[in-house]
């Protein structure tokens, strides 16, 4: 008697159309730029903690793959599905904290969604693997590199998306 052959992997469709474009970027990016182009975004950072924050934008889609997960996981749990909607939107809306034209473009995105899933994490008690759960906690750890306003308004973004749920 065989077994039947495992399930494919589940796709997520706009983690993977990110991570294709972010390759794209990638390719004509130049890591020693970025680290002196950041002024307006991590003042007070050192190169390597610009090198940081340049390189976790870099984990957006791993995020935007497990959104995509909660979402299709929650049919029935709309407040959470609401919340993940709202960082998917927030990461595909042209208009941004950061330009996306920028080298520094995808951070405000990546902290952004890192800190919404953990509030489904806390709050929900939604179910992430560790290797989201690592990426939310290195989020956490950089953030208080950015600028002041930033900062704040990361954080505000997060809390009223949270409240609007």
């Amino acid at each position: 008697m065989t077994t039947p052959p495992p399930p494919p992997p589940r796709r997520h469709a706009m983690s993977d159309v990110l991570r294709e474009l972010m390759a794209r970027e990638l390719v004509s990016a130049r890591l020693g730029d970025a680290t002196l182009s950041s002024d307006d975004v991590a003042p007070e950072a050192n190169p390597a903690q610009r090198t940081q924050l340049w390189l976790l934008q870099l984990l957006l889609p791993d995020l935007v793959a497990a959104l995509e997960t909660i979402i299709v996981e929650s049919p029935k749990k709309q407040h959470v599905r609401r919340l993940a909607g709202g960082l998917l939107t927030y990461v595909y809306n042209p208009l941004d904290l950061v330009g996306d034209h920028t080298q520094f473009g995808r951070v405000d995105d990546t902290i952004i969604c890192a800190l919404g899933l953990l509030r489904l994490y806390d709050r929900d008690h939604v179910q992430l693997s560790p290797g989201v759960l690592g990426i939310c906690a290195l989020a956490e750890t950089v953030l208080p590199l950015l600028e002041p306003g930033l900062q704040d308004d990361i954080r505000a973004f997060v809390s009223d998306l949270e409240k609007a749920t």
